[in-house]
Parts: C-alpha cells; structure tokens; sequence
C-alpha cells in the first residue's frame, strides 16, 4: 500500500514514543531476547506505563492473527484521523494565505493537502483490505 512502517510518529505521548522506541531497539539488537532487553532497560515511568498496559491486555485470549488485525486496523485509523485533522490545519492555514494573498505558501499548501489525499486514499484501501479480511 506503499504505507511506511510503524514509528514513533504514529504515538502523541513522550512516554508512548520512548516505550516504542525502546521494543525497537529491542528488536534491532540480537545480543540479548527483546524482552530481556526491554526489561533490562525499562526506566521507572516507562515500567508504570508497561505495566499499566500489560494491565490492561491481561484479559486478551484472541488468536494471534485475530489481535495483529486489530492492531492493524487500530493503527490504520488513527493514521485516517491524523490525516483527517492535517488536512482540516493545511485547508484553514490556505484560507489565511489566500487572505493575505501569499501565493507561495497557498501553493505549498495546496501541495501538501494533494499529499495528505494520497496518503488518505492508501489508507483508505489498507483498511479497506484488513476490514473485508474480518468479514469474509
């Protein structure tokens, strides 16, 4: 869907991009198990927001395909929403440069709202994919 991967772009939380931050590195090095490793470097406020979480997921019994394709779908709506919000900024930050006849920046404007839609089309059909999967 030419979608980039997860990133901490995608957490609005200091606490949630340094948590994802940590399981990637986690997963990058191989000297130790991810979760040793995590473990291992867990800072206090970072193991109350681990352990909040676990909290949380304890409960979850679902197959692990059935919980990959709800993170999926999760992450691929919050994504929709941001680029919801984005857009709805960029079209009220043109609205200004029409006013104040700033055809540079309307323009750069205009070419990133052209961006945002690609993006938007792509997760549209992303989601779409993982929504018709659930059903059929």
């Amino acid at each position: 869907f030419g979608l980039p991967r997860l990133s901490q772009n995608d957490f609005q939380l200091s606490e949630h991009k340094a948590l994802y931050l940590l399981i990637a590195e986690s997963l990058e090095q191989n000297q130790i198990e991810p979760l040793t490793h995590v473990l291992n470097n867990l800072s206090l406020p970072l193991m109350d927001l681990a352990d909040r979480l676990l909290a949380k997921t304890e409960k979850l019994e679902a197959s692990q395909d059935r919980l990959i394709g709800d993170l999926l779908r999760a992450l691929l709506s919050l994504r929709q929403r941001e680029i919801r919000q984005n857009i709805e900024h960029i079209r009220f930050m043109m609205e200004e440069a029409q006013q104040s006849k700033d055809a540079l920046a309307n323009t750069q404007y205009f070419q990133t709202i052209v961006q945002y839609n690609e993006t938007r089309k792509r997760l549209d059909l992303a989601l779409e994919k993982f929504t018709s999967h659930i059903e059929t």
